[in-house]
């Protein structure tokens, strides 16, 4: 039985949500000391292997998702909807590309590689906040190892919502759709009081942050911690949809259109998976229109599909992995 503390030194919360389900329904889970993230899971005697939350249920091809710029080639390819787009590794090239792609404002920047949010800036509406992007994502890139490219990728951004989409095999298993850190005003209390009201029903670990980005995007629409907001007003404190920073995730696996199943399964396959999260911009993903694929992750972080993260009915999606990798494991 691995410890707390050894499970504390898993830096991939998906991963660790594996490991704890596989330990909880009596799969030997071993992690090797010297080798981070490098775990043995044993169960009636089938062994398999699994290194920094790459699953033997991925092919190496899967490597391609690391690189944004190469994941939109071969999407584009295979008739994925992707956004418009240019790459550039500096403010100069940047404004000649977007002037010669005719891409229109509002428009998004973000890193070639790396994750969590890092290097990204939303809604982009002017040359100036362009390049104060540019400065933003070299900034991170030197704070941040895991940003080794100096190229960025500049989008077009889509109207509609962000969804987390899980696909396994030839099936899309889960499907969330991302909401950011919101406020909705009562008439009454202020803005500091509703967000320390909204946080009590928030898991302690996951609260809205009243960090820089949320003061200024409250300064920014001419309120104060004190402002009380009109009744049903609802409030943006950030751009990002990550739930670690007081975004939402609500369940729509039964509510994704059947045809944008049938895309996201062709674009995790056209890259090489049969195990992948796809990030999805759509206005209405009931529908089978108004849709782009953004990005496609070969081991996504699936907590937020799986409860106590998600709102409504939610996935295991750690036990359809397990059983994937053990045929024998009891449905």
């Amino acid at each position: 039985m691995l410890t707390k503390k050894q499970l504390n030194t898993i830096n991939h919360a998906g991963f660790k949500l594996l490991i704890q389900k596989a330990m909880s329904i009596g799969i030997d889970v071993y992690l090797y000391p010297n080798y981070k993230n490098f775990a043995r899971f044993t169960y009636k005697g089938q062994v398999i292997y699994a290194n920094d939350a790459y699953l033997p249920l991925q092919s190496k091809l899967g490597n391609f998702t690391l690189n944004k710029e190469i994941t939109k080639i071969i999407l584009d390819e295979h008739n994925v909807p992707i956004p418009r787009g240019i790459v550039a590794k500096n403010k100069t090239e940047a404004i000649r590309l977007i002037k010669k792609n005719n891409l229109s404002y509002p428009l998004i920047l973000k890193p070639i590689d790396g994750s969590l949010s890092r290097g990204i800036t939303w809604n982009i509406t002017s040359q100036k906040e362009l390049k104060n992007a540019i400065d933003y994502f070299t900034n991170e890139r030197k704070k941040y190892a895991l940003l080794k490219q100096n190229k960025f990728i500049v989008e077009e951004m889509i109207a509609g919502r962000e969804y987390r989409v899980i696909v396994l095999e030839n099936e899309v298993i889960s499907c969330v759709k991302r909401l950011p850190a919101t406020i909705i005003g009562n008439g009454t209390d202020s803005i500091k009081k509703l967000i320390k009201t909204q946080n009590k029903l928030r898991p302690k670990d996951h609260p809205i942050k009243l960090d820089e980005i949320a003061k200024k995007s409250i300064k920014k629409n001419n309120f104060t911690l004190k402002s009380v907001l009109p009744k049903s007003y609802k409030l943006t404190l950030r751009n990002d949809v990550m739930v670690g920073n007081g975004g939402r995730a609500i369940d729509y696996t039964k509510k994704i259109n059947s045809t944008v199943k049938k895309q996201c399964v062709k674009a995790v396959k056209s890259l090489g998976l049969e195990y992948g999260g796809i990030d999805i911009i759509s206005k209405d993903i009931t529908k089978n229109k108004d849709y782009v694929i953004l990005e496609i992750n070969s081991k996504p972080v699936y907590t937020i599909n799986e409860k106590p993260l998600v709102e409504g009915e939610g996935v295991d999606v750690s036990l359809l992995l397990l059983q994937k990798m053990f045929p024998t494991l009891k449905q």
